[in-house]
């Protein structure tokens, strides 16, 4: 579990720090990307202030391998 299911700060990708040169991505509930970057850094924060409250997906990739995670904003 790599971030809280609710979330109202800011999203730290941290313990996929072994995944450097991965992509995030966040799409809302109809699959339109609301953020995309190339995850570059040990540590990696994204602020929550793009986000409208609702229903989120994010996802890290690299190479062929893709994991996920719901994230409601409050």
């Amino acid at each position: 579990d790599w971030s809280s299911d609710v979330c109202s700060s800011d999203l730290d990708v941290k313990e996929f720090n072994h995944l450097l040169n991965a992509t995030l991505t966040i799409t809302d509930i109809a699959g339109r990307v609301i953020h995309s970057e190339k995850i570059i850094t040990n540590i990696t924060t994204i602020g929550t202030d793009i986000l409208k409250p609702g229903m989120y997906i994010c996802q890290i990739k690299i190479g062929q391998i893709l994991a996920s995670k719901k994230i409601l904003k409050i």
